[in-house]
């Protein structure tokens, strides 16, 4: 998490905690590299992408980290 300057439309200076994001990074050495393999429309892949940069992550990190997160959800409900 860092600190962001914003200038308001008077002139005035702000300082804003900037949001962590809602993914944390995932470290390599805890993954075990298995590959999974996924089918995308050209709209889904451009949705997961934008989303993923939002976040600033990468492709792969953003669908393993919503799929498993999606999994334990639904563990949870049973």
């Amino acid at each position: 998490m860092g600190i962001e300057i914003t200038l308001g439309d008077d002139g005035t200076m702000a300082y804003v905690k900037s949001k962590s994001p809602s993914f944390t990074r995932r470290k390599l050495s805890a993954v075990v590299r298995k590959a999974i393999t996924a089918y995308y429309t050209a709209e889904e892949q451009q949705e997961i992408a934008q989303a993923a940069k939002r976040e600033g992550i990468s492709m792969s990190s953003f669908v393993a980290t919503a799929s498993l997160a999606e999994a334990r959800r639904g563990n949870r409900k049973h």
